[in-house]
């Protein structure tokens, strides 16, 4: 090695560096410390008394140095100062900290450090502390922790505790620590999209538990918790037993909440903000569904397809499901039409080839929280007048069904379904006839769209039905000028899609105001149209183009007001169904389309004369 060292070419300097320089001043400072060696300053906790070093304590915490040389400084000919609410004990921890930056932090001494850190504006040691109490968060602790962090100002800790919250609520929320837990803290959670709960049901029992460990403080505070529970995404029979709570009887606004929930259900599931969508963690999610209708071919005939579908669209691209198979009743129905009424599938009226014109009315049901009966089809009460080609809508608790066609002639006639007698009423006929209309619920109104009139003309007005009055006025506001059009409702306007014209048209209640946005992409006649998560998405239908690629889907995002081709049906359909229901996506397998059969006879469209009554290729 000597011989390595003394070979060394001749260099004109050394840039030279002691690694251990610094460790060995601060072991000597701790030495000096604990020695008493040069110490000019006292500070006192408790009952005892730590001499240490100025320059030290200035160079370590900026708390000290402002002491020692800011315009508040202490006087020279003061040596020593108080830290007041700071034991004895966690004074030494600091100051063996600050002197060799090592420090032992435990379960038992973290809090109390950190209470002294951040008063002595330790910020690595604050830091520290705080990951060590992001590790210890449990079921039993994290509410503790929330509120320690929260007072505190440790927003990373804090965002952390919210985080294990809002993922391990149902948990979290059995503790007893739960109870405890403060309304603001509550509020904070109740509402996020994030918040993972086996469901909404089971969520208002927590909301529930929690303001029955208190009644006299916390029953006030019960009607802004239940507004953020997301009502109506439960069954109406739930929400009749929560009614009936002892908390929910005896206050009139937790009332009101609750049969707005009953009643706000629309076509495409509520429009107020709170329940917009089901929470993103959970299993559930608003699924596209669709529902039987007419398979597109070359040939001239085409076949019923009797089967139902669902996929999520949040993660393009789309991966169906079979969810189901249709009544067989309905496997030579077509032109019904489909309406989601408290998360449940009505299929009302239609055309057969052999019976004809059809009254029926089916509804499909998922149990979300009947495990063992979780899809079920089953008759209702049928139609008074029976139709096909007509529109269905949903307000105030009532699900509507409008004009059509007898067979002979386009009706006016109007009636509506109420599910707790299972009985249609009539109501009062429209003005004007029509069929194929687009038809919407808002606020206490219905609103028919356009339609053709009894002499195959369109019909370009809008025909609304006040249900207060009972009673049904003309709005020439928005002009349509081609027929066999949806109608939906996003953020409050009614969008008017498909039909023989790519225009999109929109239609303002609230301002009467009408005017268009971009067209989609392809043409969609005798499509399905519905609102996912924010967003219009229409299916299928004929594109007046290739007979084999009546499959394609589009999505309208609002925000950015475009049309994108999100994915297609599983079947090539017309005369289909298409509606959003909420529905638990866990352990749905992804539907083999090359194997995919169609259940239905070939339609011929049979009726029409166009083909024998008894051919079924099967």
């Amino acid at each position: 090695m000597d011989e390595l060292l003394d070979a060394q070419e001749k260099r004109d300097f050394c840039d030279y560096e002691d690694c251990v320089w610094i460790e060995g001043l601060s072991s000597t400072f701790q030495s000096m410390r604990q020695a008493g060696e040069l110490t000019d300053f006292m500070l006192c906790a408790e009952d005892n008394r730590f001499p240490c070093h100025k320059m030290l304590l200035a160079a370590g915490s900026p708390y000290f140095k402002a002491m020692f040389t800011g315009p508040m400084r202490v006087e020279d000919s003061s040596s020593s100062a108080d830290l007041q609410d700071i034991s004895s004990t966690t004074a030494e921890l600091l100051l063996d900290y600050m002197y060799t930056g090592r420090l032992k932090i435990t379960a038992d001494n973290v809090q109390e450090l950190l209470i002294a850190a951040n008063f002595l504006l330790l910020e690595r040691l604050v830091e520290a502390c705080c990951d060590f109490l992001r590790r210890q968060l449990d079921q039993h602790n994290c509410f503790e922790m929330l509120s320690f962090a929260d007072a505190h100002g440790c927003m990373d800790l804090k965002r952390a505790a919210q985080r294990y919250i809002l993922k391990n609520f149902m948990e979290t929320s059995a503790s007893s620590a739960f109870l405890e837990a403060t309304y603001e803290q509550l509020l904070s959670f109740l509402g996020h999209d994030d918040l993972s709960v086996t469901s909404e049901k089971e969520l208002g029992r927590k909301v529930l538990g929690w303001v029955g460990h208190n009644p006299g403080t916390r029953k006030a505070q019960l009607p802004s918790l239940l507004r953020l529970v997301r009502l109506p995404y439960l069954p109406i029979e739930t929400l009749r037993i929560l009614l009936n709570d002892s908390l929910i009887s005896t206050c009139r606004e937790c009332q009101d909440i609750v049969k707005t929930a009953m009643y706000c259900k629309t076509d495409v599931l509520p429009r107020i903000p709170e329940w917009k969508s089901p929470r993103r963690s959970t299993n559930q999610a608003e699924c596209l569904v669709v529902l039987g209708g007419v398979q597109s071919s070359q040939l001239r005939n085409s076949s019923s397809s009797l089967l139902q579908f669902c996929c999520d669209p949040r993660a393009p691209p789309l991966t169906w499901v079979q969810q189901t198979i249709m009544p067989y009743m309905l496997r030579n129905t077509v032109m019904y039409d489909v309406a989601c009424f408290q998360n449940v599938l009505y299929v009302s009226g239609g055309f057969d080839g052999e019976r004809g014109t059809l009254g029926q009315v089916w509804r499909y049901r998922y149990h979300a929280e009947e495990p063992g009966q979780s899809e079920t089809w089953e008759r209702v009460s049928s139609l008074q007048v029976a139709r096909y080609q007509h529109g269905s809508a949903v307000t105030r608790g009532k699900l509507f069904v409008v004009g059509g066609y007898n067979g002979q002639q386009a009706l006016a006639e109007v009636e509506s379904y109420s599910t707790d007698t299972n009985t249609w009423t009539p109501c009062p006929p429209m003005p004007e006839p029509v069929t194929f209309p687009a038809a919407v619920g808002y606020k206490e109104r219905l609103y028919v769209m356009g339609g053709m009139k009894a002499n195959s003309g369109v019909y370009p007005w809008t025909q609304c039905f006040n249900l207060a009055t009972e009673s049904w006025s003309i709005i020439k506001t928005l002009e349509l000028k081609s027929k066999g059009g949806k109608s939906v409702l996003l953020n409050d306007a009614i969008y008017i899609v498909g039909g023989p014209s790519r225009d999109v048209h929109v239609y303002d209640p609230e301002s009467d105001a009408a005017f268009d946005v971009s067209p989609t992409h392809e043409f969609h006649v005798c499509a399905g149209v519905t609102v996912n998560g924010g967003k219009i998405y229409v299916a299928g239908g004929d594109n007046l183009k290739d007979r084999r690629n009546w499959d394609s889907i589009e999505c309208y995002d609002p925000v950015n007001d475009t049309w994108t081709t999100v994915g297609r049906m599983p079947l090539p359909l017309y005369w289909h169904g298409l509606a959003t229901v909420v529905r638990d996506i866990h352990g749905l397998r992804p539907l083999e389309l090359p194997d995919l059969q169609c259940l239905g006879p070939s339609m011929l469209f049979r009726g029409f004369g166009e083909g024998p009554a008894d051919f079924d290729p099967r």
